[in-house]
């Protein structure tokens, strides 16, 4: 498998478990207002704190805008190793969904997608070590740095919502 294929087929499945949070987090918030197994983030204030759904579409596609750009110098450098960390830390994320919804005892938004697409990144990883071979340990530091873009990226985006609903609140005003 090409860095190209294997960058496209992981935004592509980035995407479609973005969209499962877009598309029913604003209903599992509601659905989960006072269940005590549900992080706080959800319940409680959950639905004064978390974005709305157009904040987070905004946020999500910022996102995709820096896998996008990230995945295009691994495409550009031929850079498999990088490709395959930035998959191995968006797949990190994956687990978390699952854990939410362990905890929960219910789906939660992400976890159906996060347990649909861990097979299908672990596959697509095998695939890109097959036909690009490297060294299993230059992942590491990739998928760490990459984590950590994420995490990063992730805390401004959170703290930046409110300016982000000002933002679209006011395009058509």
């Amino acid at each position: 498998m090409t860095v190209a294929a294997f960058s496209f087929l992981g935004i592509v499945l980035f995407m479609i478990h973005e969209f499962d949070e877009i598309i029913f987090v604003r209903a599992w918030i509601k659905a989960c207002k006072d269940s005590r197994n549900v992080s706080d983030i959800w319940n409680r204030s959950g639905d004064k704190v978390y974005p709305s759904t157009a904040a987070l579409a905004l946020m999500i596609a910022e996102e995709f805008i820096l896998l996008s750009i990230l995945f295009g110098l691994c495409i550009l450098f031929e850079w498999p190793e990088f490709a395959a960390g930035i998959i191995i830390a968006y797949a990190l994320h994956l687990f978390g969904h699952l854990a939410e919804a362990a905890k929960s005892k219910r789906w939660s938004p992400g976890a159906p997608t996060a347990a649909a697409t861990l097979p299908l990144i672990a596959v697509l990883i095998l695939m890109l070590a097959a036909a690009n071979p490297f060294d299993p340990l230059r992942i590491l530091p990739a998928a760490v740095l990459t984590a950590l873009i994420l995490l990063f990226n992730i805390i401004m985006l959170h703290k930046a919502a409110p300016r982000m609903q000002k933002f679209i609140d006011s395009v058509y005003n």
